[in-house]
């Protein structure tokens, strides 16, 4: 294998390498979007007045 194909290998891995990198990055952003979506709709919300207080027995 002479140098300059050797050097056309490599880039063409680094890019390789970066395009992975990219769409591992996008599918955490993803399974974060719906991750976050699942937890708060279990969330119940809840509303206090002010001089509200609760027993706790």
């Amino acid at each position: 294998m002479d140098e300059k194909s050797a050097g056309g290998n490599r880039i063409f891995q680094l890019h390789e390498l970066e395009e992975l990198r990219n769409e591992a990055y996008e599918n955490h952003r993803i399974y974060k979007e719906k991750t976050k979506t699942f937890h708060d709709k279990y969330i119940s919300r809840k509303k206090f007045d002010v001089g509200q207080k609760k027993d706790y027995y």
